[in-house]
């Protein structure tokens, strides 16, 4: 979401560059920012947990976004270790119908489209969105974002909804 967000602000900028009395900010180069975050939330999950203990909501917050990171530069098996384990962590601590767990369950089905795992991928976004419309609804962000993420992947497998 971020990065399609960045994407989005660079080309308007790059639209209207003329209008601007500065030139627009170049886009970020995004192997660097990740490569930069991963010690940050490595160091904020780490002292989260010995502060608040592994089953605390920002601890597992952490690691989720840690193995999104992970994901982000290509580092895949580390990547589904730590978002596995978030998603156990947050399943166990706040149960399947809890925004958090929500989230974490897209983020794996996200690296199983990666892994090239997209029957697996495929059953986790349905079970996702079917758990986002109950609990959060048809219009909440997370739900949206699922919709999307499933769309594109019928789309690669040659597949439809009915």
């Amino acid at each position: 979401m971020i990065k399609f967000s960045l994407a989005f602000f660079f080309k308007r900028c790059l639209n209207i560059k003329a209008a601007l009395p500065v030139p627009p900010p170049k886009p970020l180069k995004t192997g660097i920012f990740f490569e930069e975050a991963r010690p940050i939330f490595t160091k904020v999950h780490r002292l989260w947990s010995d502060q608040l203990g592994v089953d605390h909501q920002n601890t597992l917050k952490a690691l989720n976004n840690l193995g999104r990171v992970q994901k982000s530069l290509g580092n895949l098996v580390e990547a589904e270790k730590n978002i596995s384990a978030a998603l156990a962590g947050r399943t166990r601590v706040f149960g399947k119908s809890h925004a958090d767990t929500l989230r974490s369950m897209n983020d794996i089905g996200e690296l199983y489209v990666v892994q090239g795992k997209k029957d697996e991928a495929l059953k986790i976004f349905r079970e996702t969105l079917k758990l986002e419309e109950e609990v959060l609804g048809e219009n909440h962000p997370y739900t949206f974002e699922t919709i999307n993420n499933l769309a594109d992947l019928l789309k690669t497998m040659g597949k439809s909804e009915d």
